[in-house]
């Protein structure tokens, strides 16, 4: 796939100029959001190298505007995990009045990485202090600890005070989905393991949340489950505006699944996990599991994780 972002981002990055690459996807996105999926895939991949240009090289996010008029306990983050249904508790969110949605539902801005082309980041909603209680975005780099660190401390930093929303799933399927939705969005047969060590990151809960603790209290943090998303996201829905402390509010419409992999990705690749394969997950992930579970209450046991 190529056209006139691809190829002046391609430019860029070639050239070294990650920043440069990075924002002219960021406004793709903007402009041609029936392409977003592509465009995300390529600033992951961007990631990776930036994470290592010194932090006084980067670009740090701007200060919080005096005339601000998103309070700064107004925003809501859902932080993750990648490929648990973010987009589609996203879509379904927005429909409460209460809550304003942003343009862009991933603008990745507190990761340095990316910046969105606004003068000011409030620029991503149309916020009316009149009927919305909360901002809401939806950026999945946010949890994405040791490739991308730094989030939490720098949304602290920002001064804003929001409530977290971070939505899990069965770390196994976790994991395959963002592999298939790696080689969906690339186009082309992808080289590395489905055991990529970031994938398995991704996977660490209660690493990804331990970051976000050290600044906020777990109290403004609400751990939801990818099942029940599936099984009931009417009580899911009326959990969270509990959370928030919003009346409760049913979905108006059927809930559609949104951001779906593309189907028989795995046929074409030819890859599922073997036994080794999940006996190597499993040993990465068992640590974390059980610190999910003691320090966080959520049940690992219904993915195959023993926490005695």
């Amino acid at each position: 796939m190529t056209d006139s972002f691809f190829k002046q981002a391609h430019t860029a990055f070639e050239a070294g100029d990650y920043q440069s690459a990075v924002e002219i996807y960021e406004q793709a996105i903007l402009q041609r959001p029936e392409l977003a999926g592509f465009y995300r895939f390529n600033l992951e991949h961007m990631r990776g190298k930036i994470e290592k240009i010194p932090d006084a090289e980067r670009r740090a996010p701007e200060s919080l505007s005096p005339d601000r008029h998103i309070p700064k306990n107004g925003y809501l983050f859902i932080i993750g995990a990648m490929k648990c249904g973010t987009t589609s508790l996203f879509e379904y969110l927005r429909a409460h009045p209460a809550i304003c949605a942003a343009k862009l539902k991933e603008p990745d801005y507190f990761t340095t990485i990316t910046r969105v082309l606004l003068e000011s980041y409030e620029n991503l909603w149309n916020f009316d202090a009149n009927r919305h209680r909360y901002a809401m975005e939806a950026s999945t780099g946010y949890t994405k600890y040791p490739m991308v660190s730094g989030v939490a401390q720098r949304i602290y930093e920002y001064g804003i005070r929001p409530k977290f929303l971070y939505i899990v799933r069965n770390p196994f399927d976790r994991i395959r989905s963002h592999f298939e939705h790696n080689i969906a969005y690339n186009g082309s047969r992808e080289t590395d393991s489905m055991l990529n060590p970031h994938r398995i990151a991704s996977s660490n809960y209660a690493m990804q949340l331990d970051q976000y603790t050290r600044f906020f209290p777990v109290d403004d943090i609400l751990i939801l489950d990818f099942d029940d998303l599936v099984n009931c996201p009417d009580d899911l829905l009326f959990r969270t505006h509990d959370f928030l402390h919003l009346p409760r509010s049913k979905y108006p419409g059927n809930y559609k699944k949104f951001n779906l992999s593309k189907k028989n990705v795995n046929k074409i690749i030819g890859r599922q996990f073997t036994s080794e394969d999940r006996v190597h997950i499993h040993t990465q992930l068992a640590d974390g599991m059980k610190r999910f579970q003691q320090a966080y209450g959520f049940d690992v046991g219904k993915w195959g994780f023993d926490v005695k």
